[in-house]
């Protein structure tokens, strides 16, 4: 099956529902099955420019991020937060969901990276924007969010800025300051933050990096 998530917009993209819609189709003949909908968040799915938007765990259940601020889904009034698709099942699972911004007093975030261990990194993004931006790991399964790194640069395209998985670890790429840019590795089975390569060179405090890994399979 083709699970595709949407949400409907305006004529001019001046507003968008407030409902998710989660349509399943037959693959690859693309007949419609079934529709499901949800209120509880907007955007189901930021897959823009190679960001993070979902997982699928050991038990093939799949982890959707939505994406309601105001250049994606465009109803801020709505938390960025999780839903589940429990496996085999064409809707939203109605016993399951992980509001990000109610535990960050409203603020919004957008997927970096899946990190393993039902570990996802992600970043604060404010609308209109602060320059800075919080790195936060969230944990699906215990819904969990710890702080990584604070008050960091915040990439003048952060909504086309992603990392990469490679199956055991996540890197991710933070500003540091104007000219210096730093690549973080995170271990999802331990929870160890550490330090990668730094670059250097005639670049901008508010660069954006898409890190791809052509070696590896998209786990």
């Amino acid at each position: 099956h083709l699970y595709v998530g949407y949400s409907s917009f305006g004529e001019d993209y001046d507003h968008c529902s407030d409902t998710s819609y989660l349509a399943i189709l037959d693959y690859p003949e693309l007949k419609l099955k079934s529709v499901d909908k949800d209120i509880r968040s907007a955007f189901p799915g930021a897959g823009v420019n190679g960001m993070f938007n979902f997982f699928a765990d050991v038990k093939g259940d799949l982890y959707v991020l939505t994406s309601p601020v105001f250049y994606h889904g465009n109803h801020p009034a709505a938390s960025t937060a999780f839903y589940r698709i429990s496996n085999g099942k064409g809707e939203f699972d109605k016993d399951y969901f992980f509001d990000l911004s109610e535990r960050l007093n409203g603020i919004h975030l957008l997927g970096i990276t899946m990190a393993g261990a039902g570990k996802v990194i992600l970043a604060t993004i404010s609308f209109p924007s602060s320059g800075k931006s919080d790195y936060y790991v969230a944990d699906v399964q215990k819904k969990t969010i710890k702080l990584l790194l604070k008050n960091q640069n915040q990439p003048n395209f952060v909504w086309g800025t992603s990392g990469n998985y490679d199956g055991e670890n996540a890197s991710f790429i933070v500003n540091e300051s104007k000219g210096k840019a730093r690549m973080y590795v995170y271990d999802g089975n331990k929870g160890i933050l550490r330090h990668g390569p730094v670059i250097e060179g005639n670049i901008s405090s508010e660069s954006s990096y898409l890190i791809l890994n052509p070696s590896k399979e998209n786990f």
